[in-house]
């Protein structure tokens, strides 16, 4: 029988995507659904669902609810189901974020896929396929500095793109003192690291994309939901981000994806970790992916 159910959900941009395919698999049984969450447009097109202010504090999903122009509602004073949606390392011993999330919301996953977003013209060629590229960075506010790879192996990636004939273009949101690149900065044609594009703009960039080049981060979730051909170049921190830990085989394709693992890969779950992040002879692990994408897309290697 359909449930009129609240859900207090995580702020995460891609913990929200992730989110998406289990509100969708309970709208399709007709529950009513009531959902706080500072970034209501990823739920755009699920039918019966109501939003309730998070009053974030993150800084960039702060903006996106102070903009939205989608309806929060005060969640009325009625009967309610009432769960809270989190993981956190005890989870990741024991299964990956979905199965957490799984026994949360009391449903499998829908198939995953995010809404399509307008994408404001930003100077991209129209000759040229699209290689879209994510820096690793580190915030104040949910400082990981373990999970993300060394940026010198996201430049070589974007290089290797680049000489194919991708335009690369690189996003980010850094802000001094409050995100930055911790390490070099990586190759691109267009550096769009500054918060020029909004969330679902940057939705909107990577749905554009041919081929996505990330850790394990927001645009990796974002590739995934999308279908994208995706480079995912691992870092450390492993026990909370290898890809069994951050995908699921049910309601994603893993078929398009390339993970690329450090040679002594850390399976630690400890954010501020030394963990060793080097790469032996990236361009030979990633070329033959390369290769098979550019060949679909028509791309000469």
């Amino acid at each position: 029988m359909p449930e009129r159910i609240f859900f207090q959900g995580m702020e995460g941009i891609g913990d929200n995507i992730n989110q998406r395919a289990f509100i969708k698999a309970l709208a399709e049984q007709g529950n009513e659904i009531w959902l706080r969450t500072p970034l209501p447009e990823i739920y755009a097109g699920i039918p019966n669902v109501h939003f309730v202010r998070a009053n974030t504090k993150l800084r960039t999903q702060r903006k996106n609810e102070q903009r939205t122009k989608i309806k929060y509602e005060p969640l009325p004073f009625s009967t309610f189901t009432r769960k809270r949606i989190f993981y956190g390392n005890q989870h990741l011993k024991n299964g990956s974020v979905f199965d957490a999330m799984e026994s949360q919301f009391g449903i499998a996953p829908a198939q995953m896929d995010l809404p399509s977003f307008s994408l404001p013209d930003i100077g991209l060629p129209a000759d040229k396929p699209i290689a879209v590229v994510r820096p690793t960075i580190e915030r104040t506010e949910w400082h990981n500095a373990s999970r993300g790879p060394l940026n010198i192996y996201i430049d070589e990636a974007a290089r290797m793109l680049a000489a194919r004939g991708y335009h690369v273009v690189s996003i980010a949101d850094c802000e001094p003192g409050q995100e930055w690149i911790p390490d070099i900065e990586p190759f691109a044609h267009q550096k769009l690291h500054n918060g020029e594009l909004t969330i679902t703009q940057m939705l909107a960039l990577v749905e554009r994309a041919d081929i996505v080049v990330t850790g394990a981060c927001v645009i990796f979730h974002a590739a995934m939901a999308y279908g994208k051909p995706m480079i995912c170049i691992q870092g450390g921190n492993g026990g909370n981000n290898h890809h069994t830990k951050i995908t699921d085989l049910r309601c994603s394709d893993l078929s398009r994806a390339l993970f690329v693992y450090p040679d002594n890969y850390c399976h630690c779950q400890e954010m501020l970790h030394h963990c060793d992040k080097r790469i032996s002879d990236l361009a030979e692990k990633i070329t033959p992916f390369i290769d098979r994408i550019g060949i679909s897309k028509g791309v000469a290697a």
